[in-house]
């Protein structure tokens, strides 16, 4: 097992109901269908009263932006599984600024 799905399978045992539905232990991130991922999320963002919509999806896209910033392109592309680069491109959001402070970062010496 590896240690995300250590860390998952810790909080699940945690965890008595999620949603409306229990959830056992061997109930496994990797088996919940998107659909029912994008459902509980919905349960929690409410009773968390976030308003804004919230997928799976949403949460990859979020975690690639963040981490573009901190990691090469390569490194981005494997941790989004992406066999080619331009797919991890799509989620890559860079502002202007963050390119002004690349450019600004360079020695052109």
């Amino acid at each position: 097992m590896s240690r995300p799905e250590a860390i998952i399978e810790h909080y699940l045992e945690e965890i008595a109901i999620l949603g409306d539905r229990e959830v056992t232990r061997e109930l496994s991130l990797f088996k919940i269908s998107n659909q029912y991922l994008n459902r509980s999320l919905k349960v929690i963002a409410q009773r968390a009263e976030i308003t804004k919509r919230i997928t799976a999806h949403v949460g990859r896209r979020t975690f690639a932006t963040i981490m573009a910033r901190k990691v090469k392109a390569p490194i981005l592309q494997r941790l989004l599984q992406h066999s080619r680069p331009d797919m991890t491109n799509i989620y890559i959001q860079l502002s202007n600024r963050d390119v002004e402070s690349e450019l600004q970062a360079i020695e052109w010496k």
